[in-house]
Protein backbone atom coordinates (compact mmCIF):
# COMPACT_ATOMS: atom_id res chain seq x y z
CA UNK A 1 0.00 0.00 0.00
CA UNK A 2 2.88 2.30 0.43
CA UNK A 3 4.00 2.05 -3.17
CA UNK A 4 0.31 3.39 -4.18
CA UNK A 5 0.39 5.91 -1.86
CA UNK A 6 3.65 7.46 -3.34
CA UNK A 7 2.20 6.96 -6.43
CA UNK A 8 -0.96 9.28 -5.46
CA UNK A 9 0.99 12.01 -3.63
CA UNK A 10 3.00 12.26 -6.58
CA UNK A 11 0.47 12.80 -9.10
CA UNK A 12 -1.13 15.23 -6.63
CA UNK A 13 1.90 17.49 -7.01
CA UNK A 14 1.91 17.25 -10.93
CA UNK A 15 -2.07 18.60 -10.54
CA UNK A 16 -0.47 21.39 -7.84
CA UNK A 17 2.60 22.07 -10.22
CA UNK A 18 0.40 22.41 -13.29
CA UNK A 19 -2.00 25.23 -11.48
CA UNK A 20 0.42 26.99 -9.68
CA UNK A 21 3.09 27.03 -12.59
CA UNK A 22 2.15 30.48 -14.06
CA UNK A 23 1.55 32.07 -10.78
CA UNK A 24 5.16 30.79 -10.05
CA UNK A 25 6.92 32.04 -13.32
CA UNK A 26 5.13 35.55 -12.43
CA UNK A 27 6.55 35.76 -9.40
CA UNK A 28 10.37 35.55 -10.92
CA UNK A 29 11.23 39.49 -12.11
CA UNK A 30 11.79 39.27 -15.92
CA UNK A 31 14.85 41.10 -15.85
CA UNK A 32 17.32 41.63 -12.73
CA UNK A 33 19.78 44.28 -13.79
CA UNK A 34 22.10 43.65 -10.22
CA UNK A 35 21.78 39.93 -10.92
CA UNK A 36 23.65 39.71 -14.36
CA UNK A 37 26.40 42.97 -12.64
CA UNK A 38 26.57 40.24 -10.00
CA UNK A 39 27.56 37.38 -12.30
CA UNK A 40 30.36 40.13 -14.58
CA UNK A 41 31.80 41.11 -11.26
CA UNK A 42 29.98 44.68 -11.79
CA UNK A 43 32.08 44.95 -15.03
CA UNK A 44 29.19 47.94 -16.98
CA UNK A 45 30.72 47.86 -20.26
CA UNK A 46 30.84 43.95 -20.22
CA UNK A 47 27.25 44.42 -18.72
CA UNK A 48 26.19 46.53 -21.66
CA UNK A 49 27.77 43.83 -24.52
CA UNK A 50 26.14 40.85 -22.70
CA UNK A 51 22.68 42.41 -22.62
CA UNK A 52 22.88 43.78 -26.23
CA UNK A 53 24.18 40.56 -27.23
CA UNK A 54 21.26 38.16 -25.68
CA UNK A 55 18.48 40.85 -26.73
CA UNK A 56 19.53 40.51 -30.65
CA UNK A 57 19.84 36.89 -29.94
CA UNK A 58 16.31 36.41 -29.53
CA UNK A 59 14.77 36.98 -32.04
CA UNK A 60 16.49 34.35 -34.31
CA UNK A 61 15.94 31.61 -31.15
CA UNK A 62 12.32 32.26 -31.78
CA UNK A 63 12.40 31.41 -35.21
CA UNK A 64 14.51 28.49 -34.15
CA UNK A 65 12.10 26.82 -31.97
CA UNK A 66 9.18 27.28 -33.83
CA UNK A 67 10.53 25.79 -36.75
CA UNK A 68 11.86 22.97 -34.52
CA UNK A 69 8.60 23.04 -33.00
CA UNK A 70 6.61 22.17 -35.66
CA UNK A 71 8.14 19.03 -36.35
CA UNK A 72 8.38 18.64 -32.68
CA UNK A 73 12.01 17.76 -32.85
CA UNK A 74 12.55 17.97 -28.39
CA UNK A 75 16.21 16.99 -28.99
CA UNK A 76 17.33 19.97 -30.54
CA UNK A 77 14.42 22.17 -28.82
CA UNK A 78 16.55 20.88 -26.07
CA UNK A 79 20.08 22.20 -27.17
CA UNK A 80 18.41 25.44 -28.24
CA UNK A 81 16.46 25.79 -24.62
CA UNK A 82 20.17 25.36 -23.21
CA UNK A 83 21.58 28.20 -25.21
CA UNK A 84 19.04 30.35 -23.90
CA UNK A 85 19.75 29.40 -20.76
CA UNK A 86 23.19 30.24 -20.51
CA UNK A 87 22.66 33.71 -21.90
CA UNK A 88 19.72 34.91 -19.40
CA UNK A 89 21.76 33.51 -16.57
CA UNK A 90 24.38 35.97 -17.65
CA UNK A 91 22.05 38.56 -18.87
CA UNK A 92 19.84 38.34 -15.62
CA UNK A 93 16.77 37.41 -17.15
CA UNK A 94 15.80 35.68 -13.91
CA UNK A 95 11.97 34.69 -15.31
CA UNK A 96 13.38 33.32 -18.42
CA UNK A 97 15.98 31.50 -17.00
CA UNK A 98 13.64 29.84 -14.37
CA UNK A 99 11.56 28.76 -17.35
CA UNK A 100 14.28 27.02 -19.60
CA UNK A 101 15.47 25.18 -16.43
CA UNK A 102 11.90 23.57 -15.60
CA UNK A 103 11.69 22.63 -19.28
CA UNK A 104 14.94 20.81 -19.34
CA UNK A 105 13.70 19.18 -15.73
CA UNK A 106 10.37 17.71 -17.50
CA UNK A 107 12.16 17.40 -20.52
CA UNK A 108 14.84 15.28 -19.40
CA UNK A 109 12.28 13.00 -17.45
CA UNK A 110 10.38 11.88 -19.79
CA UNK A 111 7.09 14.66 -18.78
CA UNK A 112 5.74 15.06 -22.06
CA UNK A 113 3.15 16.85 -21.36
CA UNK A 114 5.09 19.36 -18.66
CA UNK A 115 7.24 20.44 -21.54
CA UNK A 116 4.37 21.23 -24.08
CA UNK A 117 3.14 23.43 -21.00
CA UNK A 118 6.97 24.95 -20.34
CA UNK A 119 7.50 25.60 -24.24
CA UNK A 120 4.32 28.03 -24.32
CA UNK A 121 5.67 29.86 -21.21
CA UNK A 122 9.09 29.76 -22.83
CA UNK A 123 8.16 31.69 -25.89
CA UNK A 124 5.97 34.09 -24.21
CA UNK A 125 9.33 34.73 -21.94
CA UNK A 126 11.44 34.88 -24.68
CA UNK A 127 8.91 37.86 -26.46
CA UNK A 128 8.59 39.47 -22.39
CA UNK A 129 12.23 39.31 -22.40
CA UNK A 130 13.01 40.86 -25.25
CA UNK A 131 10.51 43.63 -24.58
CA UNK A 132 11.93 44.70 -21.06
CA UNK A 133 15.81 44.82 -22.27
CA UNK A 134 14.36 46.73 -25.44
CA UNK A 135 12.97 49.13 -22.98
Amino acid sequence: SKAIKHEYSEENNLTIEKANLLDIINSYPIYDKSISLKNLSGNIDLFNEIIEMFKQSIPGYLKDLEKTYQVKDWETIETIVHKIKGGACYAGAVRLNYVCKNFLRCYLTGQTQQSEILYTHLIFSLKETYKALES
